[in-house]
């Protein structure tokens, strides 16, 4: 086997170690109206998402490269980063399967119906890499798995699911004294997809792991080249008062052929960080893709992401950070720890899956561990 198709297979069996998920080539899959994304800043989502006019860290190429020149520290190094992103269903279903007996197939049936057209999600992600004011350096692997356990008469288990790769590099430089901010990005990322359904038979005949590694012959590879963009202009750099306002043009290139694409989107974001005394602020109000390029919805309540970052420079709160925002129109809220060696962030956010920002909204946490220098 190749070793994309066992770093694949590696990765989804993580993915899938809490619930077993798996499909055949037959099957339909699963899919929903979210968004598509690659990586995503935990500090981002306790605000909402709402980052692009902030994107003060290694994550500005996935929002706006501009935002490399407003990072304040001389440099950082992450050297094992680790991000797990499950949502309430797939931790549900988990604390279901270990008081079921999977070799008693009534007890599997009654697992499998207690969970009929919950949505199952689980994300896990690297991305060690080294950071600078006006440059960042890094490479990244991530997964993400959505399944579905769906009809009530014959179960089956309906499962996408993507593993992104690839290196990224990004440089921002400032103009008219420090007010323009301007960035760039690039990337080269390998995308695997594998997208099968299974029946309920699979599971209680104990098929899954043959059809799994069988299915491997299956998946879908794509490479690609993709570029990202962005200016952030500073109207005042007042300490009460100092708005801005960015835009950001994200993954031009060339597209993935063989697996699910991501589409090219332009975002315009404001913001300002207001202080007073020893309390910080960061605000930030995006709208995503507004040439709607997303082709799942028209919907601009899907768009809008809106976020608070708080901080007080005070000597036990200074190195903890306080999140909040909407995201999609739900509350959405985080909290952050940057200690010398280590850092965690944690969000808890609420993702629409839906046509329309209201519809259906999926609850997700995720936490981040970063260990570096």
């Amino acid at each position: 086997m190749k070793t994309h198709k066992l770093f694949f297979l590696a990765v989804f069996t993580v993915l899938c170690a809490a619930s077993a998920f798996a499909d055949s080539a037959a099957g339909k899959g699963y899919t929903t109206r979210e968004y598509p994304w690659v990586m995503r800043s935990t500090a981002a989502l306790g605000m909402g998402n709402a980052y692009y006019t902030k994107s003060d860290s290694k994550y500005a190429p996935f929002y706006n490269p501009a935002g490399l020149a407003r990072i304040k520290k001389n440099w950082q190094f992450d050297l094992i980063p680790l991000a797990i992103g499950p949502n309430g269903h797939i931790i549900n279903f988990a604390k279901d399967a270990r008081s079921t007996d999977t070799s008693d197939n009534s007890e599997l049936a009654e697992l499998f119906k207690r969970h009929i057209g919950n949505e199952q999600f689980m994300s896990v992600a690297m991305y060690p890499g080294f950071t600078k004011k006006n440059f960042t350096l890094g490479i990244f692997a991530a997964s993400q798995l959505n399944a579905q356990v769906a009809n009530p008469v014959l179960p089956e288990v309906n499962a996408d699911a993507f593993a992104d790769m690839g290196a990224v590099i990004g440089y921002a430089h400032s103009f008219l004294e420090d007010k323009l901010q301007a960035g760039v990005a690039l990337r080269g990322q390998e995308r695997l997809g594998y997208r099968r359904s299974f029946l309920f038979s699979d599971f209680a005949n104990d098929e899954i792991s043959k059809i799994t590694e069988k299915g491997m012959d299956n998946i879908g590879r794509s490479f690609a080249v993709l570029i990202d963009v962005g200016v952030i202009y500073n109207f005042s750099f007042e300490e009460y008062f100092n708005p801005r306002v960015g835009l950001a043009v994200n993954n031009m290139g060339s597209r993935f052929t063989q697996t699910k694409d991501i589409p090219h989107s332009v975002t315009l974001s404001g913001g300002f960080s207001p202080s007073y005394s020893v309390i910080k602020t960061d605000v930030v109000l995006d709208i995503v893709d507004i040439t709607q390029r997303f082709h799942e919805d028209k919907d601009w309540g899907k768009r809008i992401n809106m976020g608070l970052e708080l901080n007080f420079d005070l000597p036990v709160l200074r190195n903890f950070f306080f999140r909040g925002g909407l995201h999609q129109g739900y509350p959405s809220w985080g909290l952050g720890l940057d200690a010398t060696f280590i850092r965690i962030d944690y969000a808890r956010y609420k993702e629409e899956l839906g046509a329309y920002a209201g519809q259906n909204s999926d609850t997700r946490h995720v936490i981040e561990l970063v260990i570096g220098f």
